[in-house]
């Protein structure tokens, strides 16, 4: 299959009206290099989630003196509401019902404020062959990227971008309590595109270390699909680490308590934790009296945890993920 440069085009793509009649839009790249396969790539669901545009500005700059065969599209911020409000989530004088954007794939036309912009945006998604979505979390959560299944067209994604850890599973949303609210993995998944999400680093900053991780990560996807041929000169693509495997098959832990979350010192993300592992405790502040003890229940991989702070009942405290495998699923 011959391979040529990549042409580059960007459309900026109405998916809502605000009340005063201007346009919300976002912008979608394109990049096309002959026949191939597609493969859609976003970030920015979420408004403080800035390691994912900041990678896909490199992975433009990569692309545009690439070679290759097949056609690459990219949105760098899908929700400009919560970009523009410097917030997680929309804010709920824009939608009070759905502001996660990530539970309400893949949208609805005579739905929400925001399930209707998640509607606009849902063909461009479905005309793609693989989909990958890019995110950030807290300090303490382990870098990984995260798929539905460990099978063959999934871990096609996984393998590559070289993350340390592989997590399998739905996800939140969409376990527990039988939700029907669904993320963009899953929802990819339900019309049979292969899905891959990614986080990247910590929320609210650009961190240059995974920046670089998610470009370097995203080429070698490209180029194992066979889309990029040719990477530019001077840029060399590490290796990618070799992958644990780990299945998010455990509910997560969730504080019975209001107060303040003071967590267990001596742990951290990454630690392998026996069952009813003491993980901190839930304090009232204004008389000190312990509130509640917060143990893991199952043991597992500690990938994520609330680094303290103020707490309401109910709220996640930690996740924990098993390092079983289930049979015939593929490593």
């Amino acid at each position: 299959m011959s391979s040529e440069l990549f042409r580059h085009d960007s459309e900026r793509v109405p998916i809502g009206i605000l009340p005063h009649g201007n346009e919300i839009n976002i912008t979608v790249h394109r990049y096309e290099s002959g026949p191939g396969d597609t493969v859609y790539i976003q970030a920015g669901q979420h408004g403080i989630e800035l390691n994912g545009p900041v990678a896909l500005k490199r992975l433009h700059q990569a692309l545009i003196r690439s070679e290759g065969s097949g056609t690459v599209v990219i949105v760098p911020v899908v929700n400009p509401i919560a970009f523009d409000n410097r917030k997680y989530s929309t804010p709920p004088n824009y939608d009070a019902r759905n502001g996660n954007i990530n539970r309400v794939w893949p949208g609805n036309e005579n739905g929400s404020y925001v399930e209707r912009m998640v509607n606009e945006l849902w063909p461009i998604v479905t005309q793609a062959d693989y989909a990958i979505d890019l995110h950030t979390g807290s300090p303490d959560m382990l870098p990984h990227v995260r798929i539905c299944q460990n099978t063959t067209p999934q871990c096609r994604l996984a393998r590559p971008f070289g993350s340390e850890y592989r997590l399998v599973g739905e996800g939140p949303g969409n376990r527990e309590n039988n939700s029907k609210k669904t993320t963009f993995r899953l929802a990819a998944e339900g019309v049979n595109i292969p899905a891959l999400t990614v986080e990247l680093g910590n929320s609210g900053s650009v961190g240059i270390e995974a920046v670089r991780r998610g470009r370097n990560g995203l080429m070698r996807i490209l180029q194992s699909l066979g889309i990029v041929t040719g990477p530019p000169d001077g840029l060399t693509l590490p290796e990618p680490s070799s992958q644990r495997v780990i299945y998010d098959d455990v509910p997560p832990v969730r504080t019975p308590a209001s107060g303040i979350f003071e967590p267990t010192s001596e742990l951290g993300v990454g630690q392998v934790v026996e069952a009813d592992t003491k993980l901190g405790h839930v304090f009232n502040p204004a008389t000190f009296n312990q509130e509640a003890i917060i143990t893991g229940g199952d043991s597992g991989v500690l990938y994520s945890r609330l680094d303290g702070g103020i707490v309401f009942s109910g709220e996640r405290i930690a996740s924990i993920a098993t390092e079983q495998s289930p049979g015939g699923q593929i490593k």
